[in-house]
């Protein structure tokens, strides 16, 4: 998970903003979609679980305590009353799970059509996104033509291919200044790890549709919510090598809805690496 970062940094790349949907677009599914959702109850996959339930989707989220999740609906929609939440709750398939444990994962991923994950490192002594790499992908590929057709992963801009990203988005003495904060530095080589994992796994399975989406530094707007099924398109995905309008931050919400985006239509970027910054 990034840190929140102030630097007032200003970049004016080459033009070339792209969103899944055109500004004009309401969101209009051509079928019901089942997501199963890691890191549902965390700061960013919150909203995507939001985002779901919306859109009348099908939501599968992995929780170690379920009531944790009735408590993020609870804030996630604070108009409704208590007859309401459950209902919401009630839509939910929550699969009880303390970690990556491979039967946990596989309940988690059955029926799903897509797959991602939000999860992002707490402790800086102990990795969380490579572990889950390892125990989504085979789970994947032990189910078969039964596993979900898409794993879109959270990761970060600022190593590996996404550095040149980073380096733009950023500057290069923020860039320099992040390698200096130990608990960024072990997530950022957490998230690395992940990537390379994934990256390894698509020439070796190249049948599964495995996305990386960095986001640059993450806000959060307040007082503000955004319309999952009716709003413009809030981001804009750049893919690996290329440039663009880049932003420094991008609020959490818009990560949300680019992953639920990618999830109805990854087409122009199935199995590849993406970056995801504010629209302009």
């Amino acid at each position: 998970r990034a840190a929140e970062l102030k630097w007032p940094i200003q970049c004016k790349p080459a033009a070339l903003n792209i969103a899944l949907r055109d500004s004009s677009d309401s969101y209009s599914p051509s079928m019901a979609i089942t997501i199963s959702i890691l890191g549902a109850t965390g700061k960013t996959g919150m909203w995507a679980m939001k985002g779901g339930l919306d859109r009348a989707w099908n939501v599968r989220v992995l929780a170690r305590k379920p009531e944790k999740v009735l408590d993020v609906l609870k804030k996630l929609y604070p108009e409704k009353d208590e007859g309401q939440i459950q209902s919401l709750m009630d839509k939910v398939t929550v699969v009880k799970g303390s970690g990556f444990v491979e039967s946990e994962l596989k309940e988690l991923m059955s029926g799903a059509d897509v797959v991602m994950s939000f999860v992002g490192m707490v402790n800086a002594k102990e990795k969380v996104v490579e572990p889950m790499a390892h125990g989504v992908i085979p789970g994947m590929q032990a189910m078969g033509d039964g596993a979900p057709k898409k794993f879109i992963m959270m990761s970060s801009i600022g190593f590996n291919d996404g550095k040149t990203h980073g380096n733009k988005a950023w500057g290069r003495m923020a860039m320099c200044c992040l390698g200096c904060i130990p608990a960024l530095k072990a997530s950022f080589a957490d998230m690395a790890d992940a990537e390379r994992f994934v990256m390894e796994t698509r020439t070796s399975a190249p049948k599964l549709n495995l996305i990386i989406a960095r986001a640059t530094i993450l806000a959060d707007k307040k007082d503000y919510l955004c319309d999952y099924t009716a709003s413009e398109p809030k981001y804009s995905i750049i893919k690996a090598g290329a440039t663009g309008k880049m932003s420094f931050n991008i609020d959490r919400q818009h990560v949300a809805q680019a992953f639920l985006d990618l999830a109805d239509n990854s087409s122009d970027y199935n199995n590849q690496n993406v970056s995801l910054f504010e629209r302009k």
